[in-house]
């Protein structure tokens, strides 16, 4: 009884409601394959006795998972792991150019253009990422797999080169496309990675709830005069992507 009392003294303590605590809980048992796909899990009083919490609580925390698809349940049945889920980390952020250009390329990615307009105003560059170009293309996407999505990305890219092949730049991924203009020479390209949490629209279009972890990516391309042609802000949820880096190769 004591280590239930302290469990649950800890969640309410932590900012933040008690049923998103519960919901990331049990989030992570199914990511972490501690819930194996397709299996039956615990009944609504079981998790409340394990948790020290009320039937609501753990009831609400559940929806939130059948909404994001990751259980389903049946009524006399029970509450059970869905079979085709993403479960885990399985989205890898490329640290390499080249594999970065070969993943745009050849990758299983499926990409929604959402927004699409042009734009005077530079992104928000800062002196040491290069010279701003005199015009860029906006561009809104997410990505998804299975139907999941995984990633909404906010795409600057000199409009010069955009005006060059408009309805590729528009149906694939932008760094694909890149290395097949002609007359156009990558410099510089860099990338820098944060964490952090989904605001509303991020959450909204990645189907997670509001402030849940994020990892979000800034990425500048510079051609070889030094303009910035690309600039990409990209926030990938959390609970799919990893960061793997062969410290000795």
């Amino acid at each position: 009884m004591t280590t239930l009392v302290t469990a649950a003294s800890k969640l309410r303590s932590s900012p933040g409601s008690l049923y998103s605590h519960i919901t990331t809980l049990l989030r992570r048992r199914i990511q972490s394959g501690e819930w194996r796909q397709g299996q039956k899990v615990q009944t609504l009083e079981q998790l409340a006795r394990e948790f020290g919490v009320a039937r609501v609580t753990v009831r609400q925390a559940m929806g939130i998972l059948e909404s994001e698809g990751l259980i389903w349940r049946k009524q006399g049945k029970g509450t059970f792991v869905k079979d085709d889920i993403l479960s885990g980390p399985w989205f890898s952020l490329q640290t390499e150019w080249s594999s970065l250009v070969k993943m745009t390329m050849f990758g299983d990615i499926a990409a929604e253009l959402r927004k699409v307009r042009e734009s005077r105003k530079a992104p928000p560059l800062s002196a040491s990422d290069g010279k701003p170009a005199s015009a860029y293309q906006y561009m809104q996407r997410v990505h998804s797999k299975n139907d999941v999505p995984y990633a909404v990305i906010h795409i600057y890219l000199d409009r010069r080169i955009y005006l060059k092949a408009p309805r590729e730049f528009s149906q694939r991924p932008v760094i694909s496309i890149l290395e097949t203009i002609p007359r156009v020479r990558i410099g510089a390209a860099r990338q820098q990675l944060t964490i952090g949490t989904a605001d509303i629209d991020a959450a909204e279009l990645l189907r997670v709830p509001v402030n849940a972890p994020v990892a979000q990516v800034r990425r500048i391309i510079q051609d070889q005069s030094g303009t910035v042609i690309y600039y990409g802000d990209l926030i990938y949820r959390g609970d799919f992507v990893k960061l793997d880096i062969n410290l000795r190769k």
